[in-house]
Formats: C-alpha cells, structure tokens, sequence
C-alpha cells in the first residue's frame, strides 16, 4: 500500500514538473509574441506622430480650425497608443525579469505640485479647491521617474515604492 501511493505521488510529481514546464514555455513564447507585436505596431504609430506634427508645423495657421483639431486628435490618439505598446514591452520586461530602473533623485513636494496641478482641474468641476504649501528643504525620493508617470497615469492608487530603492 505505501509502496503504491509512494509511486502515485512519484507520478503526480512528473505530471506535475511537464505541466510548470509547458506553462513556462507558453509564458516565454506569449511575451516574445507581446514584445514582437509591439515591435511591430510601435515603428508606423511613430511614422503617424511624426506626420500628423510635421502636418501640423507645414501648414500652420492655413489650415482650418475643423482640420487642425483632426490632426491634434490624430496626434494624441497615436501617442496614447504608442503609451500603451510601451506599457506592453514593459510587461514582457517585467515578466522576464529584465526591466531596468533609471533612478534619480526627485523632490517629493515636485511630484506633489504635478498631482495637485492635474488634480485641481477635476476637483474645481466638484467644487472642491485643493492647494499645497511646502517649506524646509527639499524631500528626495530616488525614483524613475518616467516609471512613476507611466504608473500613476494607470492608477487611481499610485505605488512609488514599487519604483523606489
């Protein structure tokens, strides 16, 4: 009886190591997949940018208001996409283990002005007025600092200390 559920358990455990290695490889295979698939739409979302902007400066004030809101909109809608592939390539490089942090020293009551400046516009529609005052030095906080945009554009509840050492 032991020797049978010893050889039981032994059959699980082989089951088990050809299942992670099969999850594995299909974790490998969907992120080189992500990061070419981003690749791939990230190069003419970038030719878009630059045409709409060169559009945009050629044409200059000979273009219709109607047409120049079109190419503004053209404009942000590819660089909104062109955000969201990197945020892909980020994940295929979190997910690999590879994804470097270019940490610099930022003033916290910097990145609290930036907040309340983007949050203002919303909270003055609710009329609710906020405002920041700040004295001393300087607080510093090593962070990447386009890591930390790119975080809290995403989330409602930003997390600095995923981003700080």
């Amino acid at each position: 009886m032991k020797a049978e559920l010893n050889s039981e358990q032994a059959n699980v455990e082989r089951e088990q190591t050809c299942r992670n290695a099969d999850l594995d490889a299909a974790i490998r295979e969907k992120n080189e997949l992500l990061g070419m698939a981003a690749h791939d739409l990230r190069n003419p979302l970038g030719v878009i940018v630059g045409a709409a902007e060169l559009l945009s400066d050629e044409l200059g004030d000979s273009v219709r208001e109607e047409n120049r809101e079109l190419i503004s909109r053209v404009t942000s809608s590819a660089e909104f996409m062109l955000r969201l592939i990197d945020n892909l390539l980020d994940y295929s490089k979190i997910e690999a283990g590879r994804l470097e942090l270019h940490l610099d020293p930022v003033d916290v009551a910097d990145l609290i002005r930036q907040n309340v400046a983007f949050n203002s516009i919303l909270a003055s529609k609710k009329g609710v007025t906020l405002r920041f005052e700040s004295e001393g030095p300087p607080a510093l906080l090593m962070l990447d600092s386009r890591r930390f945009r790119q975080m809290h554009q995403q989330s409602d509840q930003p997390r600095a200390d995923v981003f700080t050492r």
